[in-house]
């Protein structure tokens, strides 16, 4: 099932975006039309503006050039600088008016005939063509006719290009500004090929009648152009520009000399001369030109009206432009805005639900488990106060539904603070059980083993006595996981040495520890208990997890945060995603339940995690030097004492040497001293193996620990003192609910009471004989009890050989000083009772 990806809020503002978004689009699908018109009409007038001088001049410049040329053909005497001047301005004229036909097929929709010149070649073609005319106009090898016709379809070409412009003209007011504009080109065509008619007319040969007719065609072509351009609205420019040449008495003149050309007057006599023209032919050019210059600047003062309504065309469209995207932009910000105002009301009072679901989910609901954890009986009213109400409509039906969940959780949370304290409950019951179990085993075995002196019956007696501690230790797991704390407390510090050396003596397989140096500190006595308890369990896993004939190092450094003490092993090692399980558990150790312990059965890392976060003790796992595993535990400063001036002292659980050579006969009722490990493991110690040997465990029944003896020599063994009577308390408050077993009421926390042993001896036990004492140089030779006379000392000089063989010996003999040879037959059975065990204690 897939899974929104967008929030409420967001979504409804996706609605409310469509509508947005769509007038946005159509906005600007609008407002790019009017731009793209408004850029064309830019476009247009400023062709237009570009345009209109060049065509002027070439105009002006191509009907001066025929009328000088037509009159040169008529006979008219040359001018020598007209008609050569006339040519020059042609010919400049004519590059800029191929630039702008060139302008004018760049422009949208722009189409001329093929025939129009729009490219170099053309206008190549076009200016040799008019050197040839113009070379025939100087050898009188042209007639006017041919003259004429080859000016008007130059000036043909300029005619198609201004009507393009007006075709293309983006409204229809400039195409008939452009159009009245070509109405005046060609009224200022028929005046000036009139005008050169007429100088063939007069001074010529005269006029054929096909001649003669076009010169009446072009005659009244430009005067009923410039009567249609004289009638309209009065106020325009155009109309009055025309009502004044129509009113000049240039154009009266030259209307009378044209009517003498088209009706020539009838001789005064028969056979008499004509009667004079009306005007010479030097003033009638003088008119024209002046007539045609009027008509050329009406024809510019089009050209700049359609030019301006063009400008103002672009103006107009750039502002509707505008005017679109205001609205559809403003249209699309009014629509979500309200939109945005609707979502944010909704998603006001999805955050108020979300806060106040937080809160009954973070706070009452936690202090209703934590009431409950702690036995309180829960009013229902007071759940029923809690519950959210958010009306009616939908997200109060989701409130609803939240409300039915929290009562579900509060059932649940009922239910399952009964059956934590159910389970830990059974926990403490069968802890103190087995506690009371093992304590009363551990009294008869010390028994047993002061009475015995049978060696292999003492080894025996020696194993079942480590083994009742290890038991015993499981036992304690048992109350930690219960919540409880162990009946052992010592209420001054401990020297760390000690204090590993416990720790090591409470595992299965401590033969295999090697404990290195160790800082001379003192571990305060509220966390001694719980701390050898702790690295007891990473012992045991370390060995357990090890090949029979590896090793277990122990070592201690004091660091910047407090005291580490690491615990490496050889053995099959982790995988690195187990081993960060592993680090993530005992870095945020979970609550003790069912499902928790169910889920993993190995208690000794609950145990440890447990342990280490009520003292603040970090335990770190990671991979040895030799592929196994490297427990690192952090003691904080807080807990660590540099001096003490009154210490207690651990039992130690572990002997050098063979039991039958080292364990002196003792009292029933005070077990013999055991020697301790016969390595210093003190600061400045060399590293030294625990090499030890099966030895009794000391008797725990719980009374105070007494200091442990300090190291005697071997010929005389020390023995520890016991108190005369132990304060024994029940280990356990709850009824017992197996009739047949006596019930215990514990009265105050269980400690262990050790004295202070006195000084030393040799113990008589009632029945036997005492035990031999040793009385230094007693069986030495007479010959050596006086001392030699004093002399100067003679050194006698060693050889190589000699020097050799003697650091030789002596490393030998300190090796072998340092490594112990269990029984053989003890340590198979010591492997052996550990493959038989399936015990989760202890076990990662």
């Amino acid at each position: 099932m897939s899974k929104p990806w967008l929030g409420l809020r967001t979504r409804i503002v996706a609605i409310a975006l469509v509508p947005s978004i769509s007038l946005v689009t159509l906005g600007g699908v609008g407002t790019a039309y009017l731009v793209y018109r408004a850029r064309d009409a830019k476009d247009f007038q400023n062709a237009l503006s570009a345009g209109s001088g060049p065509t002027a001049a070439i105009l002006a410049a191509v009907e001066r050039e025929r009328m000088a040329s037509m009159w040169s053909l008529a006979g008219e005497p040359p001018d020598q600088t007209a008609l050569p001047g006339a040519r020059a301005q042609v010919d400049s004229a004519t590059v800029a008016v191929m630039k702008m036909v060139d302008d004018f097929h760049k422009l949208p929709g722009y189409s001329l005939p093929a025939e129009t010149p729009n490219s170099n070649a053309q206008t190549a073609a076009t200016k040799a063509a008019l050197d040839k005319l113009r070379m025939a106009i100087d050898a009188q090898m042209i007639p006017p006719t041919d003259t004429d016709a080859a000016f008007t379809q130059m000036l043909g070409s300029m005619t198609v290009a201004l009507q393009v412009m007006a075709k293309v003209a983006p409204t229809g007011s400039i195409a008939l500004d452009l159009g009245g504009a070509l109405v005046t080109l060609q009224a200022l065509e028929g005046l000036t090929r009139s005008g050169g008619w007429a100088a063939v007319a007069l001074d010529g040969p005269g006029l054929t009648p096909e001649q003669a007719t076009i010169y009446r065609n072009l005659v009244g072509s430009y005067h009923s152009t410039l009567q249609e351009l004289a009638t309209g609205d009065p106020k325009s420019e155009t109309v009055k520009r025309a009502q004044a040449m129509l009113a000049d008495p240039a154009l009266q003149r030259i209307s009378a000399l044209e009517d003498y050309i088209i009706r020539p007057p009838e001789p005064a006599k028969p056979g008499g001369a004509v009667p004079a023209a009306p005007m010479t032919l030097n003033a009638y050019r003088g008119d024209v030109e002046k007539l045609a210059m009027d008509m050329l600047q009406l024809w510019t003062l089009q050209q700049k009206q359609a030019a301006d309504e063009a400008i103002a065309l672009t103006d107009h469209q750039n502002a509707n432009a505008e005017k679109a995207v205001g609205l559809a932009f403003g249209a699309s910000v009014l629509v979500f805005l309200v939109s945005l105002y609707l979502a944010d009301r909704l998603a006001r009072r999805l955050k108020r639900l979300r806060s106040e679901t937080i809160a009954l989910a973070d706070e009452r609901l936690p202090d209703l488990l934590g009431r409950l954890g702690a036995g309180e009986q829960i009013d229902p009213t007071e759940i029923e106060a809690g519950h959210l109400d958010f009306g009616s409509d939908e997200i109060g039906s989701v409130a609803a539904a939240f409300n039915q969940a929290f009562n579900a959780a509060v059932k649940g949370a009922v239910t399952e603070a009964r059956t934590r304290e159910g389970v830990q409950a059974v926990f403490l019951n069968l802890a103190h059980r087995s506690q009371l179990v093992v304590h009363r085993q551990l009294e008869i075995l010390d028994e047993a083993e002061a009475r015995q002196e049978d060696p292999q019956l003492l080894e025996m007696l020696f194993r079942l006595d480590h083994l009742a501690t290890r038991e015993r230790r499981n036992a304690e797991n048992l109350t930690i996981l219960g919540g409880g704390r162990p009946g052992r407390q010592w209420r001054r510090p401990v020297p760390l040495v000690e204090l590993v050396r416990s720790a090591v003596g409470e595992t299965l397989d401590y033969a295999q520890v090697r404990t290195g140096r160790m800082p001379q500190l003192f571990v305060v006595g509220a966390v001694v208990t719980d701390l050898v308890h702790l690295l007891a369990e990473l012992v045991d896993n370390a060995t357990a997890f090890s090949p029979p004939d590896s090793r277990v190092d122990v070592n201690a450094n004091v660091v910047g945060r407090g005291l580490v003490i690491e615990i490496s092993d050889q053995g099959v090692g982790m995988e690195p995603e187990d081993r960060e399980r592993r680090n993530e558990l005992l870095r945020n150790p979970p609550p003790i339940g069912v499902a928790s312990l169910t889920a993993d059965s190995r208690l000794g890392l609950f145990v440890v995690a447990q342990l280490g976060s009520q003292h603040g003790i970090s335990v770190r796992l990671t991979e040895s030097d030799y592929g196994g595993i490297k427990a690192i535990v952090l003691i904080p400063t807080s807990l660590v004492v540099s001096e003490a001036a009154d210490a207690d002292h651990l039992r130690d659980r572990t002997a050098i040497g063979r039991p039958e050579l080292d364990r002196a006969p003792a009292h029933a009722a005070e077990p013999a001293a055991l020697p301790i490990i016969t390595a210093e493991i003190v600061t400045g110690a060399t590293e030294t193996e625990s090499t030890v040997a099966v030895a009794p465990p000391a008797p725990i029944s719980y009374p105070e620990p007494t200091p442990a003896p300090q190291q005697a020599p071997i010929a005389e063994p020390a023995s520890f003192q016991q108190p005369t009577s132990y304060p024994q308390q029940a280990p356990f408050a709850e009824p017992d609910p197996y009739p047949s077993q006596p019930q215990f009421r514990p009265q105050a926390p269980l400690r262990e009471s050790y004295e202070a042993p006195a000084t030393p001896g040799p113990v008589d036990v009632p029945g036997r004989p005492p035990l031999p004492r040793r009385r230094r140089q007693a069986s030495i030779s007479p010959e050596l009890t006086h001392r030699p006379a004093d002399g100067p000392a003679v050194q006698r000089p060693r050889s190589a050989d000699q020097a050799r063989d003697l650091m030789s010996a002596i490393e030998n003999g300190t090796r072998q000083g340092r490594r112990a040879v269990p029984d053989e037959t003890v340590t198979t059975t010591a492997h052996r009772f550990r493959a038989q065990e399936q015990e989760g204690s202890g076990d990662f």
